[in-house]
């Protein structure tokens, strides 16, 4: 699986392409984004709490299913909401930020069988292994206590895939945000996006001729 620079980065994409153009960034809607993009690595929690980590990792979390099942409820909530008119585009915008970090661990290095993450589960069983873009995420398995399991993600490996990760990814996640924010400085200063501000008036004085 790729490191989370790389999830986050596709996250920013995504959120970048979902927002109007000409539009401030929402920070906090960025960092949900980000979040939902690394969401399906949750399944680590559970590990977690029961001395192995990856013990439950990349099963039904990894999968276009589950991005749709927490759409469907996104979708629900924002419907009773009274977000109507969002309703559609938020849970599109989850299912799409859920799907990539499927996708991404589609594409990286998977170093034990079995090879890929079940992407069309629950429909087949099988794994899916599309690519070998991404450097494979060294940690340490087995039974293991939560520090030296996060320490063990600080690998000279792990490193070297982060920068893999940023080149690669980075590029198009900035060029989306620049494309989409690129009036959100104008906007902010009152100006609307592609307007010339308009230069200040000059009052001229001048002295009355005393008769």
């Amino acid at each position: 699986m790729p490191l989370p620079i790389a999830h986050s980065l596709a996250g920013t994409a995504i959120y970048a392409v979902a927002s109007p153009v000409g539009s401030a960034p929402r920070w906090k809607l960025w960092l949900a984004a980000m979040f939902l993009a690394n969401g399906p690595d949750l399944d680590f929690l559970p590990g977690l709490m029961v001395g192995e980590p990856a013990r439950y990792h990349q099963g039904f979390t990894h999968s276009l299913a589950a991005g749709l099942v927490l759409a469907a409820v996104v979708w629900l909530f924002a419907h009773r909401s009274g977000l109507e008119w969002s309703a559609l585009r938020l849970a599109g915008a989850v299912c799409v930020l859920w799907g990539s970090h499927v996708v991404l661990d589609s594409l990286t290095v998977d170093l034990g069988a079995p090879f890929g993450v079940p992407m069309l589960w629950p429909f087949s069983s099988d794994h899916v292994h599309l690519a070998n873009m991404f450097v494979h995420a060294q940690k340490t398995n087995g039974r293991v206590e939560v520090v030296p399991w996060l320490l063990s993600l600080f690998s000279r490996n792990n490193i070297g895939g982060s920068v893999l990760e940023v080149v690669i990814v980075a590029p198009p996640a900035i060029a989306l945000w620049l494309w989409r924010f690129r009036g959100a400085v104008s906007t902010r200063s009152g100006v609307e996006p592609g307007v010339s501000p308009r230069p200040p008036r000059r009052h001229s004085t001048g002295s009355a001729d005393e008769g």
